[in-house]
C-alpha cells in the first residue's frame, strides 16, 4: 500500500497564518473606509455650499423704516422743482443686503408712481438705515396711499404701505 509518510517539513501554524490574513484584510480594509469617508466628506461640503446659499436668503429681512413724500423745497434735490420720494430702510436680518428694484404703486387705482430699477442700494446689517431719494415720480398726489415694494439682489421682495402725513 502506497501510504503518505509523515514528512519532517513543517507547515505554517494556524495562529501565524489567522495573523498573516487579519493583517491583509485590515490593511486593505482600511483603505476602503478611508477612500469612503474621504467620499462622503466631500459629499457633504457640495450639499454645505447650497445650505449656505439658501440660509442667506433666509437670513435677508429689511424694512422700510421712513417714507418721506414731498412736492418740492427744502430737501427735495429734484430740477426743475417736481415731486420727491425720500425712502428709510433698515436690515433687521443676519446678512447684508443690496436693493435691485423699487416699485412705488397707487392702492386707490394701481398706477405707478416708480419703476425704478438697478438701484443697488446696499443696506448693512446693524447700520442706521440707508436712505435714497428719488425724483422722477410719474404721477404723485399726497391724498393717496401707496404701496412700496422691493425687491433684493438674492431675489426676496419686501413690501409696505406709506400715507403722506404732514409732508
Amino acid at each position: 500500500m502506497n501510504g503518505l509518510k509523515p514528512t519532517k517539513k513543517r507547515a505554517v501554524s494556524q495562529i501565524i497564518g489567522s495573523l498573516a490574513m487579519m493583517a491583509i484584510v485590515t490593511s486593505i480594509g482600511s483603505v476602503i473606509m478611508f477612500q469612503g469617508l474621504s467620499g462622503v466628506q466631500d459629499f457633504n461640503n457640495l450639499l454645505s455650499g447650497f445650505v449656505t446659499t439658501k440660509n442667506n436668503n433666509l437670513g435677508e429681512n429689511l424694512v422700510i423704516e421712513h417714507v418721506r413724500f414731498q412736492t418740492s423745497g427744502v430737501g427735495c434735490t429734484a430740477t426743475p422743482p417736481q415731486a420727491c420720494v425720500t425712502l428709510w430702510f433698515r436690515n433687521i436680518g443676519i446678512v447684508d443686503a443690496k436693493i435691485k428694484t423699487i416699485k412705488i404703486m397707487s392702492k386707490d387705482d394701481q398706477t405707478i408712481v416708480l419703476d425704478q430699477n438697478n438701484v443697488d442700494l446696499p443696506v448693512y446689517v446693524r447700520n442706521f438705515a440707508a436712505s435714497q431719494q428719488f425724483t422722477n415720480l410719474l404721477s404723485f398726489d399726497l391724498t393717496k396711499t401707496y404701496k412700496i415694494a422691493i425687491t433684493t439682489e438674492r431675489g426676496n421682495s419686501f413690501s409696505s404701505m406709506a400715507t403722506s402725513y404732514n409732508t
